[in-house]
């Protein structure tokens, strides 16, 4: 009784102990080796957890860092230990989600700067927006943006001036 009810509070080695002085007491008893078997799997399943959360959190550390492809082997890694774990495949779906996002960012700020070098203003003023929409924290973004407008401003002002001159 004493080795279930440690078992009960995840005591593995006081529980151990007591199913093992149960065994050296009575080698036949087929319950105290029955209590064995089931601390070793509880404990397993303890340790087993224990992983998955360190997994998770170091993930969740590497989301907020933008590492993304290491954010996502954690959580493939923590998801070969469960499977079945609703907050692996959650933050898994998180992790894509923010890697898409960030790709989406990076393709539309490249294609911004090279409208911007083109002489296309307008075009590279929507892809700037677009960027800094989906990325709103990121300076580079908002530098190019910040940029762009400079340079419409500018040439409305050239262009207003011309006009004064005719």
């Amino acid at each position: 009784k004493a080795a279930s009810g440690a078992l009960a509070r995840k005591d593995f080695t006081n529980a151990r102990e007591q199913a093992r002085q149960v065994v050296r007491l009575a080698p036949q008893s087929l319950e105290a080796a029955d209590l064995l078997r089931r601390i070793d799997a509880a404990q397993l399943q303890q340790e087993r957890s224990n992983q998955v959360m360190k997994l998770q959190s170091d993930a969740e550390q590497l989301m907020r860092s933008k590492a993304f492809p290491e954010a996502l082997k954690s959580v493939e890694q923590g998801l070969q230990l469960d499977s079945g774990a609703a907050a692996l495949l959650r933050l898994r779906e998180a992790v894509l989600a923010a890697q898409e996002k960030l790709a989406k960012y990076k393709e539309a700020l490249q294609r911004a700067e090279s409208m911007l070098q083109s002489g296309d203003l307008e075009n590279a003023k929507g892809l700037a927006d677009r960027a800094v929409a989906l990325q709103p924290d990121e300076p580079q973004g908002k530098k190019l943006a910040t940029q762009i407008k400079l340079k419409i401003d500018q040439q409305t002002r050239e262009r207003q001036a011309a006009e004064r001159r005719k």
